[in-house]
């Protein structure tokens, strides 16, 4: 069995701010036998086109302060985030064992095109926990080609961190509440694996922005059916218990704000 634990935090551009919510969510889940932890899409730098310093200077000391809490509670994390360096990255971090390894956003969205790159011949990686193999598909990835980044087989589940615009509204079906087609929910029945989603609570940007997430991360078992979705614009952490590439429970274990 492999427990995941999920934060679905608020989307801020305060790099100080996001870095004590995500250490509120860590000292949550601290105590508990997750063995990965997953937050959402940007979580430490936040998602929005005024993203203001993440440099890899700005974030060191965040970053070694995350390896060292993975090491010292033999948790892995993923933990998504934008980075400048010689371009601008939607990229993300994984701790495990005092290691720190790289991953990015290959399926970019026209608008974060103008200001998000991917770097040269990266392929997406498939991880492995305990045995299970898993792969982080970044927001719009899950809605893209689903033989695009792995094939059928590769993967035990699917981690999906995003900024989603979930509405209370929408079930999970082949057709949104709006008349769209939920592309995720066509490629998640193809597959035929847990599709385990950390999305954002709302947006504390500090604009005017009202379009974005509205919390409701969702949990899909390997027969595409809905097993959990998280609170309505409100922070929460979740957990998530697998047993082989089945679901076997999901329970929350906090509501905040």
């Amino acid at each position: 069995m492999i427990r995941i634990g999920v934060a679905q935090i608020k989307n801020s551009i305060d790099l100080k701010e996001n870095f004590k919510n995500v250490k509120k969510c860590l000292g949550i889940f601290q105590d508990t036998n997750v063995d990965l932890v997953l937050f959402p899409e940007c979580s430490l730098s936040g998602f929005s086109a005024k993203i203001g310093e993440c440099s890899l200077d700005s974030m060191n000391s965040y970053l070694d302060e995350l390896k060292l809490w993975s090491k010292l509670n033999k948790k892995m994390l993923i933990l998504p985030t934008a980075l400048r360096e010689d371009k601008m990255y939607n990229t993300g971090f994984a701790f495990h064992n005092g290691t720190m390894e790289r991953f990015y956003k290959v399926g970019l969205t026209e608008s974060e095109k103008q200001f998000f790159s991917v770097p040269v011949g990266y392929k997406k990686k498939v991880f492995t926990l305990k045995g299970y193999k898993f792969i982080p598909l970044i927001c719009l990835e899950a809605q893209l080609n689903p033989e695009l980044y792995f094939s059928y087989g590769d993967v035990d589940f699917i981690l999906w961190p995003g900024y989603w615009g979930w509405e209370k509204s929408d079930k999970w079906e082949a057709i949104k509440s709006n008349g769209e087609e939920n592309l995720v929910f066509t490629n998640s029945a193809m597959w035929s694996v847990p599709l385990i989603q950390s999305n954002f609570a709302y947006n504390d940007l500090g604009d005017d922005r009202v379009k974005g997430p509205h919390g409701l991360s969702i949990v899909v078992d390997e027969e595409n059916d809905l097993k959990f979705r998280a609170s309505y614009e409100q922070q929460e952490c979740f957990v998530v218990e697998l047993d082989k590439k089945k679901i076997y429970h999901c329970y929350s274990l906090e509501k905040f704000d």
